[in-house]
C-alpha cells in the first residue's frame, strides 16, 4: 500500500520504495516512476536508478515497506 511523503515518512536508514506518483488533473497520461531508496536522516533520499537505467530528477511523491 503507498503512502504519501506529505503524510508520513519512512524511518531514516531504512530502504525502502519510493515512486513519483502522479495524481490530479491529467494523471493517467503522465508518467512517474518507482525504484528502490533510503532516506538519510536529513530528509533527503538515496534513490537506485530505475528500471530503464535513468535516474529520474522529479522527487518521490510515495514510498512503501519492501517485503523481505
Amino acid at each position: 500500500m503507498w503512502r504519501n511523503l506529505k503524510n508520513t515518512v519512512p524511518h531514516a536508514g531504512i530502504t525502502v520504495k519510493l515512486k513519483h506518483m502522479i495524481t490530479g488533473n491529467g494523471a493517467p497520461e503522465r508518467e512517474g516512476w518507482e525504484s528502490v531508496g533510503r532516506r538519510l536522516s536529513g530528509g533527503k533520499y538515496i534513490i537506485k536508478q530505475t528500471s530503464d537505467n535513468k535516474v529520474d530528477e522529479r522527487p518521490p511523491t510515495h514510498w512503501d515497506w519492501i517485503k523481505e
